[in-house]
């Protein structure tokens, strides 16, 4: 919405310009051409605000699916979410909803995936953006789930890095986003906004389960 806003500002300050420096018979050639191009070029902005107008959300804090879409409810989901301190690099507004031919459908400004903290408190962080990947099935182990789920997107903006142990698998890093060293940060592990109580290698899963890998401090 601010690229939109810049945009047709800059071709609003434009437009005054030709109209005190551009004769009169060439005037609305030049301020046609401006707009033309300014739209050409805010074409998939336009389309991507447009699409995001139409989806509704789930509207139901005793739903695991609140927040999200509302074609997503009973079906699998995954998201990631960034803190301020820990930021990601292209989702840093709101929580953007990508479904599984890995193309963004909507950004829910209002949606910051407040879940419960470790000790049983609500956790709840407008500063909180992120990325949710629904619309899934099939899957019956978290991890599947998390690693088929990143592998959707382009250019491996959620590249999810991992040790296995002898307590199996371990997430290190999401996105860029690393744990510390020093255990000041971590990634999270949330099952319908519970904390998991078993590692993701081990977390089963139902049809209509939402997962949060949440990075905390």
């Amino acid at each position: 919405m601010q690229d939109l806003t810049l945009v047709f500002g800059a071709v609003a300050i434009i437009t005054i310009v030709i109209m005190k420096t551009i004769d009169e018979d060439n005037r609305l050639k030049f301020i046609s051409g401006t707009w033309i191009l300014a739209l050409v070029l805010t074409a998939p902005m336009l389309s991507e605000l447009w699409a995001s107008q139409a989806i509704s959300y789930v509207d139901d804090d005793g739903n695991s699916h609140d927040g999200l879409p509302q074609k997503w409810n009973g079906t699998q989901v995954i998201c990631f979410d960034f803190s301020s301190d820990s930021s990601h690099p292209v989702f840093m507004s709101g929580t953007t909803m990508i479904s599984t031919s890995g193309e963004s459908i909507s950004v829910n400004d209002a949606f910051n995936g407040s879940v419960a903290s470790w000790d049983g408190s609500f956790v709840g962080d407008a500063a909180m953006t992120g990325v949710c990947i629904g619309g899934l099935s099939g899957y019956t182990n978290g991890f599947d789930l998390t690693l088929d789920a990143v592998a959707l997107l382009p250019n491996r903006d959620l590249e999810v890095i991992y040790d296995v142990g002898d307590y199996g698998s371990f997430v290190t890093s999401i996105g860029g986003v690393a744990q510390a060293d020093d255990w000041s940060s971590w990634w999270g592990l949330y099952i319908n906004g519970a904390e998991a109580s078993v590692g993701i290698g081990d977390l089963q899963i139902d049809a209509d389960d939402v997962i949060t890998w949440r990075i905390e401090s």
